[in-house]
């Protein structure tokens, strides 16, 4: 048997676990308890055991007869429990999140998109920035994104960039591939 005191994320016991010791763990931080919980404590519980949540609507996958070694009728369980989850969400939210339609105007300024014209794309993430009225008395009554940079990836070979169009007192923003400006960043 082992006991980690301070087991924190859990690798000591999770590793005496996978060794076949029984192991417990604690520790002062509630969080590391939590996650501890669902590493050591929950899981062998379910070892074994089919899932018990209804398959996803358009899944043909038949489980039925099927062996679930260790805990991989939980796991299937939290990944049937996850496409419930994401069909809520739809329904209650899904029209905020519209998809892009990828349009030969949008292909040309982006040459990585010319495969998927005409088809639509779910967005995957989105960016925030919180806004504030211009200083500039130029622009008063403009209300302008506070970011402390514009870029998106600065992965060698995949950089990329949002890059602020400013056209009279309005601005619009473009996805740029490519290293980007000083000024961007």
């Amino acid at each position: 048997a082992l006991h980690d005191p301070f087991a924190g994320g859990g690798a000591i016991p999770l590793e005496a676990q996978r060794l076949g010791l029984e192991a417990t763990a604690s520790d002062l931080n509630p969080v590391a308890v939590i996650i501890n919980k669902a590493m050591i404590e929950i899981p062998p519980k379910f070892a074994g055991l089919a899932p018990v949540g209804p398959p996803p609507r358009d899944s043909d996958e038949l489980f039925s007869g099927r062996e679930w070694p260790g805990a991989t009728g939980l796991a299937e369980d939290v990944r049937r429990y996850g496409f419930w989850m994401r069909e809520e969400a739809l329904k209650l939210v899904g029209h905020l999140y519209p998809q892009v339609e990828i349009t030969a105007e949008m292909a040309k300024e982006r040459p990585d998109l010319k495969g998927l014209v005409g088809q639509k794309l779910t967005i995957i993430a989105w960016l925030w920035a919180r806004t504030v009225r211009s200083p500039n008395p130029a622009y008063s009554g403009v209300e302008v994104p506070l970011a402390s940079s514009f870029l998106l990836s600065t992965k060698a070979g995949q950089e990329a960039y949002v890059d602020p169009i400013i056209k009279g007192n309005t601005y619009c923003f473009a996805v740029r591939l490519g290293k980007a400006p000083p000024e961007a960043e």
